[in-house]
């Protein structure tokens, strides 16, 4: 399917109802909430989300996703604005961070057509491409992978009207490449496919692709044809070795060498099953929690328009456990920022000097 295709007015869809599971009342952190015709333009981050998960190949549950992240996020913005803080110490990283409101605004659910899902990409396309002409940066709350195709179009497709010769990059932190060419139960779009979809976008260049966090088995013939396609890939052997942090910037400045802005999608399943079994595909050998939380700090230092993260699955767990660390990540990402001065570590090394 042609990207022109795909991007129609989004006010056609405008006159669809949304499925019985869908919200557009709760908001992520309680930002503004208003309606995808009315997004004002000063707005900078616009938050959406796509309860659709019609392609899961086991586990279904991906459509509640969003709505578990955020009523998890609301305990963060609580928690925060219940008490006149300005400054925080991180104990993780030592280092000084400043709370700063993000000035966002949550259009709530996108719409969903559950047993169609060649229509779903058309309207997600469309709706997107929407939002990400009129915000600065776009946050979608999946749902299932298979909607980051659609997600990237809409926005590869606004950053080009918006500015001419613009170059995207897409980062995908996932366990899985899901670069499958097709499916036996939901043909070329699904949960597996949307990377390889992205790849075929015409004007977009495939070796501006990353994959950080790959850790399952995987085609031997299609891993060599990534390598040869320029794509860079940072596996789990590889992070054990080298450090996750150190081989997501390695990513990111690979990328960013070919692009001149960012698309990162978030797979929660990139997690260990210890961290996060709140996810349809249960991981082994994932990353844990804290290599997980470092990942906000360091999208800060890079220009990221779009983010998504996808396949969170709260009918899984009792706990919420997937929902929680992603509104954290959301959180940190968000309103979080580094304050410029010596770090906690940096102190207490400077003291140890001196006695």
């Amino acid at each position: 399917m042609k990207t022109d295709d795909l991007i129609k007015e989004w006010q056609t869809y405008s006159k669809y109802p949304l499925p019985g599971w869908c919200n557009r009342h709760t908001t992520l952190f309680d930002v503004a909430g208003c309606e995808i015709g009315s997004l004002p333009n000063h707005i900078d981050t616009a938050v959406c989300s796509i309860s659709f998960d019609s392609t899961a190949s086991s586990r279904i549950g991906a459509r509640h996703g969003p709505d578990a992240i955020r009523r998890a996020s609301h305990g963060f913005a609580n928690q925060f604005g219940s008490r006149d803080i300005g400054r925080f110490r991180s104990m993780q990283d030592g280092e000084l961070y400043e709370l700063k409101k993000s000035n966002a605004a949550d259009v709530g659910d996108l719409h969903v057509f559950p047993t169609n899902p060649i229509k779903q990409v058309q309207a997600t396309a469309s709706e997107i491409f929407h939002l990400a002409k009129t915000a600065k940066r776009i946050v979608t709350l999946g749902g299932e992978h298979m909607l980051t195709y659609p997600i990237f179009v809409g926005v590869f497709a606004a950053s080009r009207a918006n500015r001419e010769n613009s170059r995207l990059g897409y980062v995908h932190i996932d366990n899985h490449f899901d670069f499958g060419s097709s499916s036996a139960l939901h043909g070329e779009y699904y949960h597996g496919s949307n990377s390889r979809r992205i790849s075929e976008i015409s004007g977009f260049d495939p070796s501006a692709m990353s994959f950080v966090g790959v850790g399952d088995f995987t085609s031997a013939t299609q891993y060599d044809a990534l390598l040869e396609a320029g794509m860079t890939i940072e596996p789990m052997w590889k992070i054990r070795r080298v450090g996750f942090a150190q081989s997501l910037r390695s990513a990111l400045n690979t990328t960013m060498e070919k692009c001149d802005s960012l698309y990162v999608s978030v797979d929660i399943d990139v997690c260990d099953v210890a961290t996060t079994c709140g996810t349809g595909h249960t991981t082994v050998g994932g990353i844990t929690s804290a290599e997980f939380m470092s990942i906000p700090s360091i999208l800060q230092e890079y220009p990221v328009v779009a983010l998504d993260i996808m396949e969170v699955n709260p009918t899984l767990e009792s706990s919420d456990t997937a929902a929680h660390l992603s509104a954290r990540f959301l959180f940190e990402w968000l309103m979080m920022r580094k304050v410029d001065t010596p770090s906690g570590s940096q102190r207490e090394e400077r003291k140890l000097k001196h006695t």
